[in-house]
């Protein structure tokens, strides 16, 4: 049976020591001195030049970078201004209220809802939101979406208001996500 990502990481950080001479505290203080790194960078780093696999470099750099990264709601009013949050803040009830499962992802350029899989992603537009939606089957209308925020989302609308197309297509998304 796979371990959830939890237990991979617990287990991670038990063996980390035997397996490397450091412990975790260790490896977040040296990695904590590449100051400025993104976590990407900082993974790189950690497996050239120390050796660490991947999900390692994963846990160490997640770690080391705790408290460096921006609240959600420092993402939210950084990307999204005063009109747009006060339109998300009508149409993502609509988003979460699809299931009781669905879960809200803020990312720094878009927030993305998923409930096993992401379904849905909002982002600001000048003329309102960007919504786009993963669809399989119908497209109920919709074009088909430049967006690049998240796997599998093939289709978008622009909105300024919460609308029956909006509603159609975030349901059936939400649908194919479980």
């Amino acid at each position: 049976m796979a371990l959830s990502p939890h237990d991979m990481n617990a287990a991670i950080e038990r063996n980390l020591l035997s397996r490397t001479g450091k412990d975790l505290a260790a490896w977040v203080a040296l990695a904590r001195t590449r100051a400025g790194d993104d976590r990407r960078a900082l993974i790189a780093w950690l497996k050239a030049s120390h050796g660490l696999g991947h999900v390692t470099a994963q846990l160490v750099a997640t770690r080391a970078l705790v408290g460096s990264a921006p609240t959600a709601r420092a993402l939210l009013h950084q990307r999204f201004d005063e009109r747009a949050r006060a339109l998300l803040e009508v149409v993502e009830p609509v988003v979460l209220g699809v299931s009781p499962d669905v879960e809200r992802v803020v990312c720094k350029t878009y927030v993305g809802y998923r409930r096993k899989k992401q379904f849905a992603a909002i982002r600001p537009h000048r003329d309102g939101l960007e919504v786009a939606v993963a669809l399989r089957g119908a497209s109920f209308g919709l074009s088909p979406t430049r967006f690049k925020g998240g796997g599998g989302l093939t289709h978008g609308l622009v909105v300024d208001r919460v609308t029956p197309a909006l509603l159609r297509a975030v349901k059936a998304a939400a649908g194919g996500a479980e």
